[in-house]
């Protein structure tokens, strides 16, 4: 439940105030990650539809996101990057990756609202946290679409995570999907504090 408080870029904050950038903490990790300690999500009214996961010009066997390193493989660097704090380095890997253009990830990280411009995508686990936090009390402490939203977080080439914010299922899908009756959200996310 909104908790009708309001908190600052250091804190305290509590799970359903209204964090400093105007959108509804929904994390607090109980003490300072290299990520922060709390993450926001957007208001609703920064998120955006249709936009696909990836630069459709790119070709990710070419040029993936993941690559397979001596510390460790591209398989297990997309299991890492579901978790929570992860939703950041995501973005940035991918914009790194694709650069300029109408996707996700830029979307997100090129964002300013209510003055902060430190947002993101967030992954896998951040996205289902926001879903069971925000979408599943008794009274839903944001405005979701009953739809699917894209997370940061590959799950192969040609595929990432997605939310179903009616039912909370995570699915794959192809990251290319932008046309109307395909069109996923997008609902950038931010973590402060610490």
């Amino acid at each position: 439940m909104l908790t009708g408080n309001t908190c600052v870029d250091n804190g305290p904050c509590a799970v359903g105030d209204i964090g400093p950038a105007g959108g509804v903490v929904f994390y607090d990790a109980g003490s300072k990650k290299p990520w922060g300690r709390y993450l926001e999500a957007a208001p609703s009214v920064a998120e955006v539809r249709g936009l696909p996961w990836k630069k459709l010009s790119i070709d990710d066997r070419r040029r993936p996101i993941y690559r397979d390193t001596k510390e460790r493989s591209a398989r297990i660097a997309r299991v890492i990057s579901k978790q929570i704090g992860m939703g950041r380095a995501n973005t940035q890997a991918i914009v790194s990756a694709y650069r300029k253009g109408s996707y996700a990830a830029r979307y997100a990280h090129d964002l300013t609202l209510n003055g902060y411009d430190d947002w993101f995508l967030p992954s896998a686990d951040e996205l289902d946290l926001m879903f069971n936090v925000l979408q599943t009390s008794r009274q839903p402490m944001d405005v979701f679409a009953p739809r699917f939203y894209w997370s940061s977080s590959e799950y192969d080439f040609n595929n990432a995570w997605t939310q179903s914010m009616r039912s909370g299922q995570q699915f794959d899908r192809e990251k290319w999907l932008a046309s109307p009756q395909d069109a996923l959200w997008v609902r950038p996310i931010r973590a402060f504090g610490g």
